[in-house]
């Protein structure tokens, strides 16, 4: 889900661990940094950009985009970097916006357009061959993940356990499978 869905479901303690993509700062929410991430453009096989051997900002004005919902951790990344790259976001009009990533790496498989994803999320289409992952020269979108969670309130034990194991461990070989 977005960063904001989280934050509402942790605040309403309906949930009682998240994870986000962008740094949150509320009074009653606490953010522990477990590992770093990378957005990256993907395309499908055989897309024109596939070919090119560096991407741009201004080749994402003149494709089909399809972005994360607003209020998403990615989004959010994307956007505040590319601005910072001089493009201007109403030069983005998304062709598609949805809810969830594993959504826009299927739209993206079946040809609609391109998008910005975390490379740990396209991992296994990257190695299957069924998606190209490009970076865009000049914007580096790399940012950090999340776990988020109540500064004050009882957490359960498992999430305890999580919280500690992250505390403990690089978990960076575990998502490698």
């Amino acid at each position: 889900g977005d960063t904001s869905k989280i934050v509402r479901m942790l605040l309403a303690e309906d949930i009682h661990v998240g994870v986000v993509g962008a740094r949150v700062e509320r009074k009653r929410l606490k953010a522990k940094k477990f590992m770093e991430d990378e957005i990256v453009l993907i395309m499908p096989q055989g897309h024109p950009l596939a070919e090119k051997e560096k991407i741009y900002p201004s080749d994402l004005i003149q494709d089909n985009l399809i972005w994360r919902e607003k209020g998403s951790g990615t989004r959010k990344v994307v956007e505040e970097k590319l601005l910072k790259a001089g493009i201007s976001l109403d030069a983005l009009e998304p062709v598609l916006e949805l809810g969830s990533t594993q959504s826009i790496i299927t739209a993206v498989e079946a040809g609609l357009g391109i998008s910005l994803v975390s490379l740990w999320a396209v991992k296994k289409e990257q190695a299957l061959k069924k998606l190209v992952v490009k970076n865009i020269e000049g914007v580096p979108l790399k940012r950090d993940l999340f776990f988020l969670y109540p500064r004050e309130q009882y957490l359960p034990r498992s999430a305890v356990v999580l919280l500690d194991f992250i505390d403990k461990y690089d978990i960076k070989p575990f998502l490698n499978n």
